[in-house]
């Protein structure tokens, strides 16, 4: 029944969680009656009413003969958060949940909704029965003129009815993000919550009307384990960076970077004799892996020497030989909106991968982050040192070499490097910087790294 005690639309979900089988979905209004074997399952109620939405979930009902549920979307409470910023206003919700499957298996899902939220509620279905193992995670996306909350929390064992805040500053981490540009347009970001074992698929778009730009990201304290992804997007270049949220997106030099490894197949990984190559050549200087649209790019693998397989892409799938070697992998990009161009040449022996398992290939990268002036320049005719990160896969970051080029990579010099640190001596007049780094399995250059002048 609806908020108003009559009969309303609604639509119910039956899921089976004593052992898996296929969920029951049935759209109903008033009264429905739905056959289901013995067992337990996990039930919830959508009421759906002229601009309120009404959520009503059950983890745990178990059914050994007839069952009566009424779904009263009265039962359902709002979502009521306030922060410090009275301007702030809602972007996204998301509540999601996760509740083990007999079997080893899972069954996830939940609800969103985007902008204003009033007229959302949610609550338990039936009488409260908190249940083990069932996990919920209420996220929040909130802005304000130069910032954004993003908000979360979890409930264990039952879903809460509806969820009220107050939100003070010592309650929240800040975050002064900046975001630059490599072509000096608008960007956008996407900030998605990931709940403790999985869990969480949506993000709201957050628009950066002007690159660079600066934006005070807030986050709960109370978060319980919730931690949040993001992914920059500068549409005009076709850059797109992702990795945990963080405070400096799109400076400093593009180059490949292999941080952050969710998904068994990236950055490079072998299954059986397919090698899945999926390394991202122009992130950040802060180890964002990242890509750009390009106007040209080359994928080629070696193996003992002899190439086996290329393509014109930035990526690729390929089918390698079986037996062990010494592999090669050549990649190289050129965008087609800025002139920042990047060659990689990574080398591993390699061999069958039996069974149905995903092995990463030994990788290094290495990020390069000089700060720049407000025009976007370095000082021409004297010394200057920038901060430099290895991202690694499948293997132990070293200290590189690195070479810096002022004719775009017609001649080298060998840079100062330290563990942290890497120093050039930039000559007077206007130019460009390229880099060349190197360690055991790793030749990476980007040409026009960043400009000087005076």
């Amino acid at each position: 029944m609806g908020r108003g005690g009559g009969p309303a639309k609604a639509f119910l979900e039956l899921v089976r969680t004593d052992r898996p089988a296929e969920p029951i979905g049935v759209p109903f209004e008033g009264t429905v009656p739905v056959p289901v074997d013995r067992g337990t399952y996990l039930v919830s109620v959508e009421v759906q009413e002229d601009r309120v939405r009404t959520w009503l979930v059950q983890p745990g009902i178990r059914v050994d003969g007839a069952v009566t549920l009424t779904a009263d979307a009265r039962a359902g409470r709002p979502v009521a958060i306030a922060v410090p910023r009275q301007d702030a206003v809602p972007e996204l919700l998301e509540v999601r949940y996760r509740m083990p499957v007999s079997g080893g298996e899972t069954w996830e899902n939940g609800f969103t909704v985007r902008g204003d939220l009033r007229g959302v509620y949610f609550g338990a279905l039936g009488r409260e029965r908190p249940v083990d193992g069932f996990r919920v995670m209420v996220a929040v996306t909130m802005t304000a003129a130069g910032a954004a909350y993003f908000l979360a929390w979890m409930v264990y064992g039952r879903l809460p009815a509806g969820l009220a805040r107050t939100l003070t500053p010592g309650q929240l981490s800040t975050v002064r993000s900046r975001f630059g540009a490599r072509v000096g347009s608008a960007g956008v970001t996407y900030t998605r919550p990931r709940m403790p074992g999985g869990g969480g698929v949506f993000a709201a778009a957050l628009p950066l009307e002007a690159l660079p730009a600066r934006r005070d990201d807030h986050y709960n304290l109370d978060a319980g384990g919730v931690t949040w992804r993001t992914t920059f997007e500068e549409p005009a270049a076709g850059v797109r960076l992702e990795g945990p949220a963080g405070t400096a997106w799109n400076e400093g030099v593009a180059a490949p970077s292999v941080d952050v490894q969710e998904l068994p197949e990236q950055w490079v990984s072998r299954n059986g004799d397919t090698l899945v190559v999926a390394a991202r050549l122009h992130g950040d200087g802060a180890g964002h892996p990242g890509s750009a649209e390009y106007a040209r790019a080359r994928t080629a693998v070696y193996r003992d020497g002899v190439l086996v397989a290329e393509a014109d892409a930035a990526e690729g799938v390929f089918e390698v030989p079986p037996k062990p070697g010494l592999f090669r992998l050549e990649m190289r990009a050129e965008p087609a909106t800025f002139g920042t161009v990047v060659d990689v040449a990574w080398t591993f022996r390699s061999e069958h991968v039996p069974g149905g398992d995903w092995r990463r290939m030994p990788l290094r990268a290495v990020s390069f982050a000089p700060v720049l002036r407000a025009d976007g320049t370095a000082a021409d005719g004297r010394a200057f040192r920038f901060p430099y990160r290895m991202t690694t896969q499948a293997t132990t970051a070293v200290r590189p070499g690195v070479e810096v080029s002022y004719d775009d990579g017609r001649s080298w010099f060998p840079a100062l490097v330290t563990a942290t640190h890497v120093a050039v001596a930039h000559p007077g007049g206007k130019g460009w910087v390229s880099l060349r780094a190197t360690a055991e399995g790793l030749e990476q250059t980007t040409l026009r790294a960043y400009p000087f002048g005076p």
